[in-house]
């Protein structure tokens, strides 16, 4: 017995030292979390915060229906004078008071700040994962740390609406596009609805918004938004492309030019100080590991009221002066090599295609002043677009003259206050001239062209 006793104890013993002799585990497996691992997590926790909200926001909505339909039960059994009906009454106006006093005391807001919160929440949340793929196609240090910044700014605005929701912080935010909600599933049988929660796999690859596809200014009543574009291989430099791409593009708005020419740097500084940033996107082209990177601007609407042609500085000594063109008209600004050219401008303008040439000409092809003839309008614009097609600010080498085509707009220009439409700039001598259109005359179809002379 003493033997047996002895041989289970020793069995024991050993049991218990053995784990003191093996191989330690790797603690940077055990304990310590990788950079991914730690977004994973928060990705996996601010996805659980707003599909909360999600939840408790229709919970709210049933519990309204519910009390919506309590209370025409009430309203209808008060017309009877039995007296279970009275009890019953009694009873129904019980559930409705303490249905009341929960959603007051449980939720942390109303229904439609958690909607509105889930509505504001969902783009940073793809945002998020986007960021996340980066560390699945791409072991760049320096990208992935930029990749991480983003990530952690976005979470930071997620948390940024948690505290709003709480009242803890202010609601002056960049509006955000609410995404396009699918149809709610409705259970059978039931009126109560069942809240749809997205299932995201591993690498799964995501569809960029549809804001990115956004080619021209898109307007409401929320504001005005541009979208940028920039690529390289460094994910800081797209983004940093795409930010100018995208300033750009408000400059231009905000000076209602058509003209695809780099805006004056002061304009441009001007939309860099007003303008959000209402969203952001990349994507991944493996094959040429190259970035390509989109940012959309959010502009207040009420910026198109500032008369911004005037912060354009003149810097050059030659003097502003200011030319009438009627329609099929070519005129020299005096002094310089220059030639504007208006195109025939139709029955009932609202745009005018004004063409700029600047140069020698060749001997066999040479642009005079004229007035008011229609055959050679035609004459000249239809040489002029074998080369140059469109016109948006673009130039092109013709015969010796280098030519661009401004779009001139009548809904741009407010002669009465003083607004101008900021056309582009142009070469000509040596020195550098900056168009604007001070004047839109739709009955006697003319244009007044202002050309200032830069440094």
């Amino acid at each position: 017995m003493n033997t047996v006793f002895r041989i289970l104890s020793l069995t024991i013993v050993l049991g218990a030292a053995l784990p003191c002799f093996a191989q330690p585990a790797t603690p940077s497996h055990q304990f310590q979390m990788t950079q991914k691992e730690m977004m994973e997590k928060e990705l996996a926790g601010q996805e659980a915060i707003v599909n909360g909200w999600e939840k408790q926001a229709s919970q709210q909505t049933n519990f309204s229906l519910c009390v919506g339909i309590l209370g025409l039960l009430i309203g209808v059994l008060q017309s009877y004078a039995k007296p279970w009906v009275k009890v019953t009454t009694v009873v129904l106006g019980f559930c409705v008071s303490a249905i009341t006093l929960y959603t007051h005391t449980e939720y942390p807001a109303d229904y439609k700040t958690l909607q509105r919160s889930v509505f504001q929440a969902r783009p940073f949340i793809r945002q998020l994962k986007n960021n996340l793929g980066t560390f699945e196609f791409d072991k760049n240090p320096q990208n992935q740390g930029v990749a991480q910044a983003d990530f952690w700014t976005a979470c930071g605005k997620i948390d940024l609406i948690g505290a709003q929701i709480l009242g803890l912080a202010s609601q002056e935010q960049p509006k955000q596009e609410p995404p396009k909600q699918q149809p709610e599933q409705k259970q059978p049988g039931t009126f109560l609805r069942i809240p749809e929660i997205e299932t995201v796999y591993a690498q799964s690859q995501l569809s960029p918004p549809d804001w990115t596809t956004a080619t021209t200014v898109q307007t409401d009543t929320s504001g005005t938004y541009v979208v940028g574009v920039g690529q390289n291989q460094s994910l800081m430099l797209a983004k940093t492309s795409s930010l100018d791409d995208a300033v750009a593009k408000g400059a231009r708005w905000l000076l209602g030019s058509q003209s695809q020419s780099q805006p004056p740097a002061r304009i441009s500084d001007l939309v860099r100080h007003v303008a959000d940033v209402a969203d952001n996107w990349y994507t991944y082209d493996s094959k040429t590991a190259v970035y390509k990177y989109y940012t959309r601007l959010r502009l207040a609407n009420e910026l198109r009221r500032l008369n911004v042609a005037d912060l354009v500085p003149d810097r050059s000594p030659i003097t502003p002066m200011q030319l009438e063109l009627p329609s099929d008209s070519a005129a020299q600004v005096a002094n310089l090599p220059v030639i504007l050219l208006l195109k025939h401008m139709g029955f009932a303008p609202i745009t005018a295609d004004l063409y700029v040439l600047s140069g020698s000409p060749a001997s066999n092809w040479v642009v005079e002043p004229y007035t008011g003839d229609r055959g050679k309008s035609e004459q000249y614009v239809a040489h002029i677009k074998s080369s140059l097609q469109t016109c948006n600010g673009h130039h092109a080498q013709i015969d010796g003259y280098t030519v661009w085509c401004f779009k001139v707009q009548r809904k741009s220009i407010r002669e009465e206050i003083g607004r101008k439409q900021y056309l582009g700039g142009v070469a000509a001598d040596g020195s550098s001239l900056e168009l604007l259109a001070v004047n839109f005359d739709y009955e006697a179809h003319s244009i007044g062209v202002e050309v200032r002379g830069v440094k």
